[in-house]
């Protein structure tokens, strides 16, 4: 081996350890969120579920919760704790999904089912934070078969 390949090579390895005891030293500073927390005080979630994986569902989706967030956001606006959110939205759901339903017609042959209610949700990274695994309450908008993959945010704190 030539002088410069060798020095390739240890520049190479210098840089991987360099990033490990990097990493090591300072760590990941992501915080799980939640980890400890009962359902009561997680933060309320909007959970959509496609229909399909199919291009234009997965798509459809984006627009419904586009759609809902619009709707709900001026509601939730002056709402001040997670249980006067729920109650506002659960008292609105023959509203909300007749909507849903009226955005819906012309661009799927399905209706949304929507509910309030509490759901298991995987660990995951969002917007630069790390929500912790467990139950969440959620309004759960369920796309025709909601065979498709899902998206969700937190909605209430807004």
């Amino acid at each position: 081996m030539t002088k410069t390949k060798v020095f390739k090579w240890l520049a190479v390895a210098l840089i991987i350890l360099l990033s490990a005891l990097s990493f090591y030293i300072f760590g990941d500073d992501s915080q799980v969120l939640f980890a400890n927390a009962s359902a009561n005080e997680k933060p309320l979630r909007l959970h959509v579920l496609a229909n399909s994986d199919s291009i234009e569902d997965q798509q459809l989706k984006l627009q419904v919760r586009d759609f809902i967030i619009t709707l709900l956001k001026p509601q939730l606006a002056d709402i001040e704790n997670k249980e006067a959110a729920m109650n506002l939205i659960e008292a609105n759901i023959p509203q909300l999904t007749e909507a849903c339903n009226a955005f819906l017609n012309g661009k799927a042959d399905y209706q949304a089912t929507l509910a309030l209610e509490r759901a298991d949700f995987p660990e995951i990274n969002y917007d630069g934070m790390v929500f912790a695994s467990g139950e969440y309450d959620a309004l759960r908008i369920i796309l025709g078969e909601g065979e498709g993959k899902n998206w969700w945010c937190v909605l209430f704190p807004p």
